[in-house]
């Protein structure tokens, strides 16, 4: 089966997706991705909420596996406290150049699985990216000093893959901390590092940081 969708609705998967629907072999483990999702779950940076972005589900995550492979938070899957293997897809290859995926499971992957793969393809030491939609965060980016997308770039387009490959090189030469964000994506806000903990936890350092700065700055 193949996708193509080239609409800017938030949460809508844009690239050329050849997707194989069937289960996720019991080998992959999707247990340490939905811990550390639920995490961001309960901090609503990612999720679902009728007064966000449409009604539409926000926010994804992924580790890498064997093979250059990912698996990923399946698409429009943020109502789900919890995640199952037949919330997940893996994603066998990507190719952010010509914006063909190909992947499978039983709900296909992630609307943001372009930026992941990009990530997984260009820097070996990336074991797990997360995007979440942080309004907080992502209004305070000046102030956070932290590095970003630009704004005219939108998400899911190789435009947005070469501007990730970009930024992620600046970051690894400067030796910033792993968060940027997306100016071009509205909220959207990436992390991601040598594991799951890792990604999750720079993220949450970013997120504290910001919190704690006053209103009126």
């Amino acid at each position: 089966e193949t996708q193509a969708d080239n609409h800017e609705k938030e949460g809508v998967i844009k690239y050329d997706l050849s997707f194989l629907h069937q289960p996720i072999s019991a080998l992959v483990d999707v247990a340490p991705l939905d811990q550390w999702r639920h995490v961001l779950f309960n901090l609503e940076l990612i999720g679902q909420d009728p007064n966000r972005y449409g009604g539409l589900g926000f926010g994804n995550i992924s580790n890498r596996l064997p093979s250059n492979a990912f698996l990923i938070s399946g698409s429009q899957t943020g109502h789900f406290a919890y995640l199952k293997q037949q919330h997940c897809a893996v994603v066998t290859e990507c190719d952010p150049q010509i914006n063909q995926l190909k992947a499978y499971g039983e709900v296909k992957p992630s609307s943001e699985s372009l930026t992941h793969g990009v990530l997984y393809n260009e820097f070996s030491a990336i074991g797990a990216v997360v995007h979440v939609h942080s309004p907080l965060i992502w209004s305070m980016a000046d102030q956070l000093s932290l590095p970003a997308t630009g704004q005219s770039i939108p998400y899911g387009t190789p435009e947005m893959a070469d501007a990730v490959v970009a930024v992620t090189n600046d970051i690894e030469a400067q030796s910033l901390s792993p968060v940027f964000v997306m100016k071009g994506h509205v909220d959207g806000v990436v992390s991601y590092g040598l594991d799951l903990s890792a990604a999750v936890s720079s993220l949450l350092d970013v997120y504290h940081r910001a919190v704690m700065i006053p209103n009126d700055c």
